[in-house]
């Protein structure tokens, strides 16, 4: 988790010189060793992070979050602003979450592990958005990694909800011999027209 503190520290720090309002973070499990985040603390670092970088423009998380998420909602369900808020009022500039399912094959196995959870946490609390099995390209939720002891979804592309409506299409491309993960891949329209 420090490694990651560190670029994102440099980051913050060079921020100004940042000419895009579209701000990415990559991860893959050798930088991480296998953890993105490992305690609910480290999701407040992350959640953190996130808030940040949504402040400047749009987020973009993408990587082997070695998450299984089987099962688990991409969104918050019935969070309109309507008449069951009236006991607890929302923010005024709060968005509601755009109801739309998210299709993945992992489903049938309803399996799901602590980074799944700690996944699904961090999302929840950051509005950022599962990518995933919800556009075209990906429309099944395509697993991500094979290996001799089978295949899941395990690495995710998650996005600030404001990105949503400029999103073209996401593959999840073929398996490959030179990885036991596949490349996913992001299209996003011109920020300019949107």
């Amino acid at each position: 988790m420090s490694e990651l503190n560190q670029n994102l520290d440099d980051l913050k720090e060079n921020q100004q010189k940042l000419e895009k309002e579209l701000y990415g973070l990559v991860l893959s499990s050798n930088q991480m060793k296998n953890q993105f985040v490992s305690s609910e603390k480290d999701i407040l670092f992350v959640s953190f992070d996130i808030y940040f970088f949504l402040s400047k423009g749009g987020v973009i998380l993408s990587g082997d979050f070695n998450a299984r998420t089987g099962g688990l909602n991409g969104f918050f369900q019935n969070d309109g602003v309507n008449d069951n808020f009236t006991d607890c009022p929302v923010p005024e500039d709060y968005t509601p979450d755009l109801p739309l399912e998210r299709n993945q094959l992992d489903k049938k196995k309803k399996k799901n592990n602590l980074h799944g959870n700690l996944l699904v946490d961090i999302y929840m609390s950051s509005q950022v958005r599962i990518v995933n099995g919800r556009f075209l390209g990906d429309s099944l939720g395509c697993f991500t990694f094979y290996n001799s002891n089978g295949k899941s979804t395990v690495d995710y592309m998650l996005t600030s909800q404001n990105l949503f409506y400029t999103i073209n299409n996401f593959m999840v491309k073929p398996p490959t011999d030179l990885s036991d993960h596949c490349l996913i891949a992001l299209n996003i329209l011109n920020l300019k027209h949107h």
